[in-house]
């Protein structure tokens, strides 16, 4: 379908166009604009190309956006390359950038930047349908040539002006088929440049981020490799310290009588299980040494340690120690009244009581 006007501007100046538009069609001239006249899944710079090689006249809305844009650029040079006739219409005052100067310095400027800027609307539309009297009289590709109609209602010779829009909207068989096939060429030009480009490309990035995936779990196990092998190096360096203290505490004179015979010297004190041990006798203990009394006797209870100190104490006993109960609480229910009454007094030389 051919139109009049082919308005270029930029998103920008959107509401400006709109209002442009909706005054040179109340003036009887047919409008061709962006995004209103493409159709429904049609290619974008297709679409744009069609709107200007089927409009007589484009229609420039310049302003700063539009002067520096390459999209109103290209349209504006496609426009001349056509011999479509442009007329800016100027919404701000400055002069056009050299790429678009060399397009459009000789047109007649029409100056809108001056408010109210409703009044120039009716002026660009005088200005429109002046230029298109003066056009050649062949009518478009696609137009049906008209009965001649009368002139001064509005009507102009050449049969295809305001007065003809109805048969204007009317294309032929060819016409749509032709748009038929421009949609049906589009659609398929569209796929396979998704196939051909997007999902390639699209692959590419999944394979990308599956390798960083892979870095990421690689780097995570090696961590925590390095985490358990230095935990393990630590709970032997403790066990180790643990067994020089207790050298060192057997080394040193002990301030009651050494275990009697048989005994392996598994406890410090293996005979109180139902006996009350006395300040005295542990007076002289250093606090290595109450903490090792304390815990063996939980030990001999069959208490399962949970801090790495009290593993290595476990591992020191040796098959003399049977884990059972990880509940200190519950195994210290299970102790004799004598062991208990033990275990309060170390806690209270241990606290400093």
């Amino acid at each position: 379908m051919t139109s009049d006007v082919f308005i270029s501007y930029s998103s920008k100046d959107a509401n400006v166009a709109e209002a442009a538009c909706k005054a040179m069609e109340a003036a009887g001239l047919h409008c061709w604009i962006a995004p209103r006249d493409i159709f429904a899944g049609e290619d974008w710079p297709g679409a744009i190309l069609r709107g200007i090689h089927t409009s007589r006249v484009m229609v420039l809305i310049f302003s700063a956006s539009a002067n520096t844009s390459n999209q109103i650029k290209r349209e504006v040079e496609r426009a001349v390359n056509r011999g479509v006739p442009v007329i800016p219409f100027r919404i701000e005052d400055l002069q056009p950038s050299p790429n678009l100067e060399f397009f459009i310095s000789t047109p007649h400027w029409l100056d809108a930047y001056m408010p109210p800027i409703e009044e120039h609307f009716t002026a660009l539309a005088q200005a429109v349908q002046r230029l298109l009297e003066r056009l050649p009289e062949e009518a478009p590709p696609g137009i049906e040539r008209g009965v001649p109609a009368k002139r001064g209602d509005g009507y102009r010779r050449d049969g295809y002006g305001p007065g003809r829009r109805q048969e204007r909207e009317r294309p032929g068989r060819g016409v749509l088929m032709a748009a038929m096939l421009v949609l049906i060429a589009s659609v398929f030009g569209f796929a396979g440049c998704w196939f051909g480009i997007e999902k390639p490309k699209q692959e590419a990035e999944h394979r990308k981020l599956e390798a960083a995936e892979a870095d990421q779990q690689r780097e995570r196990i090696l961590a925590e490799a390095e985490k358990a092998k230095a935990e393990a190096e630590a709970e032997r360096a403790e066990v180790e310290l643990e067994k020089a203290k207790l050298a060192a505490a057997s080394a040193a004179p002990e301030p009651t009588a050494a275990p009697p015979a048989g005994a392996g010297g598994w406890f410090l004190f293996p005979d109180v299980r139902n006996r009350y041990l006395r300040r005295s006798e542990l007076g002289g203990l250093t606090t290595d040494q109450l903490w090792r009394w304390r815990n063996e006797i939980y030990a001999r209870y069959g208490l399962i340690f949970s801090s790495a100190r009290g593993r290595a104490l476990a591992r020191s006993l040796g098959e003399s120690y049977v884990p059972r109960d990880p509940d200190q609480d519950r195994v210290y229910s299970a102790m004799t009244p004598a062991d208990k009454a033990n275990v309060d007094l170390i806690n209270a030389l241990e606290n400093g009581q």
